[in-house]
């Protein structure tokens, strides 16, 4: 069976009933909504909504014609039917925003041919010649010159979303827009010359103990604006803030700082790496000199002041994952993921603190802006850590998420042009018999662990935030079926 066909009958299986009639005529592709947008009231949507406007069947332009279909009752307040600003939203809050989590991969038809495919050709025009001498820190300092920088950056607006479909077919013209980043930044602020001999008050061996820490961070506090990821002091300081590079080993990560203490315990601790005996006791090793942070070994001994030892006991967060399992490591992906939802499920201030802590070294399955690999941290199940999910739900931060997103990278190179073969292998791995084997399914879930977002309910689907990278990943939708049978 061909690679297309294997994809043909993967989509057979999740459109099902939703197919389109056979007396579909040519108007049934037209793009002129059918909503009206004088409708004051919205209905909640329908319950096939999610199944109808799923990554697999939005590949077609049948599927994707359903889609506008069953979201044209909303086209009043759905950026994807009208440009201008929505004309029912403040009264239709809720069905409004029920409707916009799966309606909103209408707006990945980026090429305008009906369909969604893995990857939508959007050509990006070349940045004016004077970009760089336009958006100069210097241009800056009057409106009028802000507008110019701003003005000339509109084209490439889409170089900076994560995962656009600009940046993968323009790369070379998306980097000529580099100068644009200057936009973000907000404050100026003066930094003075730090301490002599920094590089060894904050080598790694240094912050182990409390001491040596808190002598770094006070050395680095006066430059601190320095380690923020996009700060205007770094502009305005350029010279001062390198002189402050050894204080980024307080808030780096494995991929930066991988001898740091934090990088050790977040790189030892994991349940990934806890499933051996070795594992536990490399997680064991890096903990032993902030023990007191987690009550000892077993949790029940004296824990240090809080107060005075709270950043330095930061490092060491990932640590409590040690009362969660014996000597011998997580004998199975279930046994690792029950440890987390164990440590998760109280939600008193302790409960959330103890929770916060044994995921700390899987934040970044919950940025929405980076890979795990990104920071040194790829080999994270991220699957294993979603009872984390709920430590985001108030943190008010847009880069953020309660549910996993990108854990595992380097599933999908999308520098490689061959995308349908890696979408192919997904539905070839992730067949409903392959998922009832122990290997299958392990197989499935490393490749798909960390994009079921794309096919989760409301509340939790990432397909507005993550993108076209689900239309990657439709060959998932068995799995997450699996899951929820």
């Amino acid at each position: 069976m061909s690679k297309r066909m294997l994809l043909q009958q993967q989509e057979q299986k999740n459109v099902g009933a939703h197919a389109a009639p056979e007396d579909y005529d040519d108007d049934y592709f037209d793009d002129e909504p059918s909503g009206d947008p004088q409708i004051t009231h919205i209905d909640k949507p329908p319950i096939d909504l999610k199944t109808t406007c799923s990554p697999i069947n939005v590949q077609s332009k049948v599927g994707y014609a359903q889609c506008k279909d069953k979201c044209s009752p909303a086209a009043c307040c759905l950026s994807f039917f009208y440009d201008h600003q929505p004309t029912c939203l403040e009264t239709n809050e809720v069905a409004c925003g029920e409707y916009d989590t799966f309606c909103e991969i209408l707006n990945f038809d980026h090429n305008g041919d009906g369909m969604v495919q893995y990857q939508e050709h959007v050509e990006v025009p070349l940045p004016p010649s004077n970009l760089r001498e336009v958006c100069e820190w210097d241009e800056l300092t009057t409106i009028d010159g802000y507008q110019q920088c701003e003005s000339a950056c509109e084209k490439g607006k889409c170089c900076y979303k994560s995962i656009e479909t600009c940046q993968v077919t323009n790369p070379e013209v998306c980097e000529e827009y580099d100068a644009c980043e200057i936009l973000i930044v907000q404050e100026v602020l003066t930094v003075p010359k730090p301490l002599p001999g920094l590089d060894k008050i904050c080598s790694a061996d240094s912050i182990v103990e409390t001491v040596g820490f808190k002598t770094c961070k006070d050395a680095c506090d006066p430059g601190e604006c320095c380690r923020e990821p996009i700060e205007t002091c770094k502009v305005a300081n350029p010279d001062m803030c390198r002189e402050y590079a050894e204080c980024s080993i307080l808030s780096g990560n494995p991929q930066t700082h991988p001898d740091a203490v934090a990088s050790q315990v977040q790189l030892s601790c994991t349940t990934t790496n806890m499933q051996t005996a070795d594992g536990v006791r490399e997680c064991q090793e890096a903990c032993n000199p902030g023990l007191c942070c987690i009550g000892g070994a077993d949790g029940k001994g004296e824990k240090c002041n809080f107060i005075e030892y709270a950043e330095w006991c930061d490092q060491y967060a990932g640590c409590n994952l040690l009362h969660h399992v014996d000597d011998g490591g997580f004998t199975s992906n279930k046994n690792a993921k029950d440890a987390v939802d164990t440590a998760c499920s109280d939600f008193s201030a302790a409960g959330i603190e103890a929770c916060k802590n044994i995921c700390d070294p899987a934040k970044c399955c919950f940025k929405l802006n980076e890979e795990c690999s990104e920071s040194g941290m790829g080999d994270v199940k991220c699957i294993h850590y979603a009872p984390c999910g709920h430590l985001y739900v108030n943190d008010q931060d847009p880069n953020t998420s309660t549910t996993i997103h990108k854990g595992v990278a380097g599933q999908i190179d999308f520098e490689d042009e061959n995308w349908m073969d890696e979408a192919t292998a997904i539905v070839e791995l992730c067949t409903a018999e392959k998922l009832e084997t122990e290997d299958g399914l392990n197989n499935c879930m490393e490749l798909c662990q960390d994009k079921l977002c794309c096919f989760a309910d409301a509340e939790q689907n990432c397909l507005k935030s993550y993108g076209s990278l689900c239309m990657i990943y439709a060959g998932c939708q068995p799995l997450d079926d699996f899951i929820h049978s």
